[in-house]
């Protein structure tokens, strides 16, 4: 990835916008090819489907629905074919997992972009209350939501963008846009910061491998960081100067925190933030916190895949976390 996105920097940042969209949608297939063959066509199956609801249903909640429900079946189809009698190993259902994560967002981000277009035009043009119902409804997703439906190079390019396909982390649909859009080469702001994250990931694969040749764990895997968002620029914000939209570690927080809360905000952020916004905070109507934390967590472990493991750890989270509130208001 990181060869790719200097790449870009260097030859197509000042390109047209339909040049760079190529460019990546190019780069990710090649990627995705090289490491799972044939099989790269179930991420191109997936991404189609999803384009064909959002441009021919549109931004509603039955698209949601058809999406979500078609993503997440798939996965967990591919997940049975790939793990159920088998040892745990890399396999396409690994990028594929990453990619319904983004697909299923941008869906409910196409759809809270013409939910506040709607808001927004039929509220009063006269209202004295800037913080009306309608107005908080509007503002609660706006740095994520999408005013239009993408086109399918958009989405081809936002889904197969070599920085975050393989492994993650999540990019937001506005973020990546913004970045394409713009002409900017961002390898004077973000090449020390990208090499600084290359630099710690690489450290905790060396740890890794010299340690099991100690102490052998075959079913743990080592983590992918997230430099190449960064060095690619993707990971940029213009308003804020930050570099790490796009982090998915702290690795100080991880490695110095005393509760387990602690350690899970500050672990695989961008996944935690497609939980909170997308399922934890739209299960409200439940009417129950520990309703909804609950469901959301069911929804991960079933995302991760079949294995009683999985459902396991997040039930022990659940609980964990569940004993943290309470002693927290002791």
């Amino acid at each position: 990835g990181y060869p790719l996105c200097i790449l870009y920097n260097l030859l197509l940042a000042d390109k047209p916008v339909i040049v760079k969209h190529l460019y990546y949608t190019s780069c990710g297939l090649f990627l995705c090819y090289f490491n799972y063959g044939i099989d790269t066509i179930h991420s191109v199956v997936n991404c189609l489907f999803v384009y064909i609801v959002l441009t021919y249903i549109g931004p509603k909640r039955s698209a949601i629905a058809l999406n979500l429900t078609f993503c997440m079946t798939y996965l967990l189809w591919g997940y049975y074919v790939t793990q159920i009698g088998s040892e745990y190993s890399f396999t396409w259902t690994i990028p594929q997992c990453v990619l319904t994560l983004r697909l299923i967002a941008l869906t409910f981000d196409v759809y809270d972009g013409h939910r506040n277009a709607k808001s927004l035009n039929s509220s009063p043009i006269n209202s004295k209350k800037g913080n009306s119902q309608t107005d908080e409804r509007r503002a609660i997703n706006e740095d994520t939501a999408v005013a239009k439906i993408p086109t399918l190079f958009e989405l081809l390019s936002h889904a197969y963008f070599p920085g975050s396909f393989l492994m993650g982390p999540q990019v937001k649909y506005n973020n990546y846009m913004k970045y394409i859009e713009s002409n900017e080469n961002f390898l004077p702001k973000c090449w020390l910061p990208g090499l600084k994250r290359l630099v710690v990931g690489l450290t905790y694969l060396a740890i890794y491998q010299i340690g099991s040749q100690y102490w052998p764990t075959q079913y743990m895997l080592s983590q992918e960081f997230e430099g190449v968002c960064i060095i690619s620029g993707a990971s940029y914000d213009k308003k804020s100067g930050s570099v790490y939209e796009c982090s998915n570690v702290h690795v100080i927080n991880f490695e110095t925190a005393t509760t387990f809360g602690g350690l899970i905000r500050s672990f695989n952020l961008t996944t935690n933030e497609f939980a909170a916004k997308y399922l934890f905070k739209r299960l409200k109507f439940m009417g129950s916190r520990m309703a909804s934390h609950f469901f959301t967590l069911f929804f991960l472990a079933l995302w991760h895949g079949w294995s009683t493991g999985y459902y396991v750890t997040f039930g022990m989270e659940f609980l964990i976390m569940k004993m943290e509130w309470e002693v927290r208001y002791l």
